[in-house]
């Protein structure tokens, strides 16, 4: 199946008063049109970097190198003028906290009107979000005018989370991207969002940012997972949770298994440092199987017969890189 979206050697740098910040670093990724793509890794490992960059808004951070294909065309360097006609409406963002991702100061019909003004949708006196929001579940067309009239402060969690859902697939877009949807929920309304988003999958593809692996194997047939910036496993979800190959995979893993596969942060768990130099593998520091050669050269991506790994265990086999 031809790819809907292809990220190659994507280098993002933020300069600091510390230094240079490595966020994405290397980071390449592909995504079938019509497919699921899970995305794992720590806090900071440049997650949420490289969401904002698919949509052009990672400043401060700059762009150093690499491609950024989206159904063929390239993002890299495109103008502001016709990112914004992509925003939105090719590429739409469920944002990370449904607690402040709504104007506290609009009620939500507002808030879907200036969305269908700047978007340039057709006005259907707000028929078409109506629909959405009765067919993410919250109730017939009484209940959903209800909501309409509400502000954000005035629904619950769930409700604003369908709410960020329906907006962001007013206009169809050819890509959903939804970033740790399921941060700071309760199991209820955890539930409801992974509902949610895998009701939404059947009508876009869907792009997930998440350390909650059992979201993640709810909702993706693939999986990625990211460390300092640069994807470093790609597997079928089931392979990789069943028989990871990279050792920060495996490690990953063991931890998410010890605590009960809990939707925890994973902030400081085996991190490296992303002002630190460009030498090596990321990870070498970390690893137990780490050799002298993993501290001087970036390792290579190899194919494997259940994906791809970034790793000199599979090249000093010899394994061929991709």
């Amino acid at each position: 199946m031809k790819n809907l979206l292809e990220v190659s050697n994507l280098h993002v740098y933020f300069e600091t008063p510390a230094g240079l910040v490595r966020a994405n670093n290397g980071l390449d990724l592909q995504l079938e049109a019509g497919g699921s793509l899970g995305i794992m890794g720590e806090s900071g490992c440049g997650k949420t970097v490289l969401v904002y960059t698919l949509l052009g808004l990672q400043q401060p951070g700059k762009i150093m190198n690499g491609s950024i294909l989206f159904k063929g065309r390239e993002l890299v360097n495109l103008p502001e003028a016709e990112l914004n006609n992509i925003r939105g409406r090719q590429i739409a963002l469920i944002p990370q906290n449904q607690s402040t991702a709504l104007n506290p100061l609009l009620k939500v019909g507002e808030q879907i009107s200036e969305i269908e003004t700047a978007l340039k949708i057709p006005d259907t006196g707000l028929d078409n979000a109506k629909h959405l929001l009765a067919e993410l579940g919250l109730g017939d067309i009484h209940s959903v005018e209800h909501i309409l009239k509400s502000y954000p402060h005035q629904l619950s969690g769930g409700m604003r989370q369908r709410v960020l859902t329906a907006m962001a697939l007013l206009a169809e877009p050819d890509l959903l991207v939804a970033d740790e949807p399921t941060t700071a929920l309760d199991a209820s309304t955890r539930t409801t969002a992974l509902n949610i988003l895998k009701k939404s999958s059947s009508k876009t593809s869907l792009l997930v940012i998440s350390h909650d692996l059992p979201a993640l194997k709810t909702l993706c047939p693939k999986l990625a997972v990211m460390y300092a910036g640069r994807v470093v496993e790609y597997s079928d979800t089931e392979s990789l949770m069943e028989n990871p190959r990279h050792p920060y995979s495996r490690m990953l893993m063991k931890y998410q298994q010890s605590a009960g596969f809990l939707n925890m942060p994973l902030t400081g768990f085996e991190s490296r440092d992303l002002l630190g130099d460009d030498k090596g593998c990321s990870f070498a520091l970390f690893c137990p199987q780490a050799t002298a050669i993993c501290l001087k050269e970036i390792p290579q991506e190899v194919c494997l017969e259940s994906g791809r790994v970034v790793c000199h265990l599979y090249t000093r086999n010899g394994v061929q890189t991709c």
